[in-house]
């Protein structure tokens, strides 16, 4: 799979997707892409996809580490409501995005995202604070997002990612969000996210030595476009030119002989 398929995948409409009907949800895709294939073509994506970014409001976008929880509001929020937790976070009445069905997808998810990695918990208040941490994360940079019940929200992910930003993305796949995650220096651990038992797919392109911001693919990538626009219009201008040249005579009528009929 090329840049250019990979983007295309996780920007692809529901409709395109095949085997999705309204009562089975969304048809979403989590694809882990590792290296690039062509820088250009690279950066070109990458400039679309920022173009996508800006102009809807149902992506969000990461090309850091994600800063720990400081909204002590929010925590207290979080804290307050896992008081009568057990086992199950579906059961509890809290509020991490607006939309209510997307809302106990997340707390589902959760639920089976905890039972997998119960081993890593070593007490409840381990456990609880990576509760409380993933759901903030949520609650700050997903929960205002725009929700069509007819297209999946996204998430993007550019560079390095810890263990728990794996099972950030990881929660909210599952929850029904799109994920993009793309590295073009290495290749991660990814183990974390059992792959093929939630049905997530890694593609490898060449690893670059050279890190290059994402803002900086951007712009590189807004040149590759205008571009290829001007190449587009230089060519049409040109073959024009030549089609006139070949038909038209000085008077702008079309060359005896130049043209035919059977």
């Amino acid at each position: 799979m090329n840049d250019s398929s990979v983007f295309g995948k996780i920007f692809s409409s529901q409709s395109d997707r095949g085997n999705y009907t309204p009562s089975k949800a969304y048809l979403s895709y989590f694809i882990l892409y590792f290296g690039v294939g062509e820088e250009n073509l690279y950066n070109l994506e990458i400039y679309k996809t920022n173009y996508n970014i800006e102009n809807r409001k149902d992506i969000a976008l990461f090309t850091d580490t994600i800063p720990n929880p400081s909204d002590f509001d929010l925590i207290n929020y979080f804290k307050d409501g896992l008081k009568n937790y057990r086992n199950s976070l579906e059961e509890l009445d809290l509020e991490i995005v607006k939309n209510e069905e997307i809302n106990l997808k997340i707390k589902r998810a959760m639920d089976l995202v905890l039972d997998e990695e119960k081993s890593e918990f070593a007490n409840d208040r381990v456990k609880q604070n990576f509760i409380i941490k993933i759901m903030s994360w949520i609650k700050e940079y997903v929960g205002e997002l725009n929700i069509d019940k007819n297209e999946p929200p996204k998430v993007v992910f550019y560079g390095d990612a810890k263990k728990h930003e794996f099972l950030f993305m990881l929660t909210l796949h599952l929850s029904g969000f799109d994920i993009l995650y793309l590295n073009p220096n290495s290749k991660a651990n990814t183990s974390i996210l059992k792959p093929e038992k939630h049905n997530i797919e890694i593609e490898e392109g060449n690893i670059v030595d050279e890190v290059i911001s994402f803002e900086d693919r951007d712009e590189m990538g807004e040149k590759v476009e205008k571009g290829s626009i001007k190449k587009a219009y230089t060519v049409g201008a040109e073959a024009s030119k030549r089609i006139s040249e070949e038909l038209l005579n000085e008077s702008g009528f079309i060359k005896r002989g130049s043209y035919k009929i059977g």
